[in-house]
Protein backbone atom coordinates (compact mmCIF):
# COMPACT_ATOMS: atom_id res chain seq x y z
CA UNK A 1 0.00 0.00 0.00
CA UNK A 2 0.88 3.27 -0.22
CA UNK A 3 -0.31 7.36 -0.04
CA UNK A 4 -3.04 7.76 1.92
CA UNK A 5 -4.34 4.01 2.82
CA UNK A 6 -0.49 3.26 3.62
CA UNK A 7 -1.00 5.79 6.19
CA UNK A 8 -4.32 4.94 7.14
CA UNK A 9 -3.26 1.12 7.76
CA UNK A 10 -0.47 2.00 9.85
CA UNK A 11 -2.91 3.88 12.57
CA UNK A 12 -5.52 1.01 13.14
CA UNK A 13 -5.04 -1.44 15.96
CA UNK A 14 -3.28 -4.30 15.01
CA UNK A 15 -5.83 -6.87 16.97
CA UNK A 16 -9.03 -7.10 14.27
CA UNK A 17 -10.25 -9.47 12.29
CA UNK A 18 -10.03 -9.67 8.34
CA UNK A 19 -13.51 -8.70 8.55
CA UNK A 20 -13.05 -5.76 10.88
CA UNK A 21 -10.09 -4.41 8.42
CA UNK A 22 -11.79 -4.42 5.29
CA UNK A 23 -15.13 -3.25 6.74
CA UNK A 24 -12.52 -0.24 8.09
CA UNK A 25 -11.49 -0.14 4.62
CA UNK A 26 -14.10 0.51 2.39
CA UNK A 27 -15.48 2.89 5.16
CA UNK A 28 -12.52 5.23 4.86
CA UNK A 29 -11.99 4.56 0.59
CA UNK A 30 -15.07 3.50 -0.74
CA UNK A 31 -17.02 5.84 -3.00
CA UNK A 32 -20.43 3.27 -2.93
CA UNK A 33 -22.22 5.64 -0.44
CA UNK A 34 -22.13 8.38 -3.13
CA UNK A 35 -20.98 11.58 -0.56
CA UNK A 36 -17.65 12.47 -2.45
CA UNK A 37 -18.62 11.33 -5.84
CA UNK A 38 -19.42 15.20 -7.15
CA UNK A 39 -15.87 15.67 -5.74
CA UNK A 40 -14.42 12.93 -7.64
CA UNK A 41 -16.34 13.46 -10.74
CA UNK A 42 -15.29 17.42 -11.11
CA UNK A 43 -11.43 16.73 -10.28
CA UNK A 44 -11.75 14.07 -13.08
CA UNK A 45 -13.09 16.07 -15.50
CA UNK A 46 -11.42 19.88 -14.46
CA UNK A 47 -7.78 18.46 -13.59
CA UNK A 48 -5.07 19.72 -15.61
CA UNK A 49 -1.76 18.53 -16.28
CA UNK A 50 1.04 20.85 -14.69
CA UNK A 51 3.81 22.31 -16.77
CA UNK A 52 6.24 20.02 -14.64
CA UNK A 53 4.26 17.07 -13.98
CA UNK A 54 5.22 13.99 -16.16
CA UNK A 55 2.29 12.80 -18.58
CA UNK A 56 2.50 9.13 -17.32
CA UNK A 57 1.83 9.94 -13.81
CA UNK A 58 -1.18 12.43 -14.54
CA UNK A 59 -2.45 9.34 -16.76
CA UNK A 60 -2.25 7.73 -13.65
CA UNK A 61 -4.03 9.90 -11.68
CA UNK A 62 -6.86 10.24 -13.98
CA UNK A 63 -7.60 6.31 -14.16
CA UNK A 64 -7.38 6.45 -10.51
CA UNK A 65 -10.21 8.44 -10.10
CA UNK A 66 -12.53 6.69 -12.77
CA UNK A 67 -11.86 3.51 -11.12
CA UNK A 68 -12.40 5.14 -7.80
CA UNK A 69 -15.86 6.50 -9.54
CA UNK A 70 -16.29 2.83 -10.96
CA UNK A 71 -17.02 4.23 -14.28
CA UNK A 72 -18.77 1.61 -17.07
CA UNK A 73 -16.17 2.39 -19.54
CA UNK A 74 -12.18 3.15 -19.68
CA UNK A 75 -12.79 5.27 -22.62
CA UNK A 76 -14.24 8.02 -19.80
CA UNK A 77 -11.10 7.76 -18.19
CA UNK A 78 -9.36 8.14 -21.28
CA UNK A 79 -11.48 11.09 -22.55
CA UNK A 80 -10.46 13.07 -19.33
CA UNK A 81 -7.02 12.15 -19.17
CA UNK A 82 -6.84 13.73 -22.66
CA UNK A 83 -9.06 17.07 -22.19
CA UNK A 84 -6.59 17.83 -19.11
CA UNK A 85 -3.51 17.58 -20.83
CA UNK A 86 -0.83 19.85 -22.10
CA UNK A 87 -2.17 21.33 -25.73
CA UNK A 88 1.12 20.69 -27.33
CA UNK A 89 0.89 16.78 -26.51
CA UNK A 90 -3.20 16.43 -26.17
CA UNK A 91 -2.92 17.54 -30.02
CA UNK A 92 -0.51 14.51 -30.75
CA UNK A 93 -2.24 12.22 -28.89
CA UNK A 94 -5.39 12.68 -30.06
CA UNK A 95 -4.31 12.09 -33.81
CA UNK A 96 -3.42 8.83 -32.82
CA UNK A 97 -7.10 7.98 -31.32
CA UNK A 98 -6.21 5.90 -28.24
CA UNK A 99 -8.92 3.92 -26.50
CA UNK A 100 -7.39 2.40 -23.60
CA UNK A 101 -5.31 3.88 -20.97
CA UNK A 102 -2.55 1.68 -22.26
CA UNK A 103 -2.84 3.23 -25.49
CA UNK A 104 -3.12 6.47 -24.21
CA UNK A 105 0.26 6.04 -22.21
CA UNK A 106 1.71 4.77 -24.93
CA UNK A 107 0.09 8.18 -27.81
CA UNK A 108 1.41 10.37 -24.58
CA UNK A 109 4.97 9.26 -24.16
CA UNK A 110 5.45 9.62 -27.25
CA UNK A 111 3.86 12.82 -27.72
CA UNK A 112 5.76 14.11 -24.92
CA UNK A 113 9.15 13.22 -26.24
CA UNK A 114 8.46 14.68 -29.41
CA UNK A 115 6.82 18.11 -28.03
CA UNK A 116 10.77 17.56 -25.57
CA UNK A 117 12.56 17.25 -28.91
CA UNK A 118 10.91 20.15 -30.98
CA UNK A 119 11.19 22.12 -27.71
CA UNK A 120 7.52 23.32 -28.95
CA UNK A 121 6.57 24.78 -25.65
CA UNK A 122 3.64 27.28 -27.21
CA UNK A 123 2.95 28.44 -23.26
CA UNK A 124 5.74 29.78 -20.35
CA UNK A 125 5.55 27.92 -17.29
CA UNK A 126 4.19 30.38 -15.12
CA UNK A 127 0.84 30.75 -17.57
CA UNK A 128 0.68 26.59 -17.56
CA UNK A 129 1.31 26.20 -13.54
CA UNK A 130 -1.37 29.43 -13.42
CA UNK A 131 -3.82 27.75 -15.44
CA UNK A 132 -2.90 24.12 -13.17
CA UNK A 133 -3.77 25.90 -10.12
CA UNK A 134 -7.09 27.69 -11.45
CA UNK A 135 -7.93 24.40 -12.55
CA UNK A 136 -7.50 22.75 -8.95
CA UNK A 137 -9.16 25.99 -7.30
CA UNK A 138 -12.16 25.32 -10.13
CA UNK A 139 -12.57 21.80 -9.17
CA UNK A 140 -12.23 22.58 -5.36
CA UNK A 141 -15.29 24.74 -5.54
CA UNK A 142 -17.32 22.55 -7.71
CA UNK A 143 -16.92 20.13 -5.09
CA UNK A 144 -18.23 22.60 -1.98
CA UNK A 145 -20.58 23.29 -4.12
Amino acid sequence: MSGSARQWIETIPSNLTLEEHITNFRERFSTSDDSHRPTLMSELWNRQQCSDEKTADFIKVKARLARRLNLPDERFAVEAAIQGMCEDIRRDVVIQHPLTIKALCIAATQAEANTRRAGNNTTTGNDTTISCCMAEIRAMITGMQ
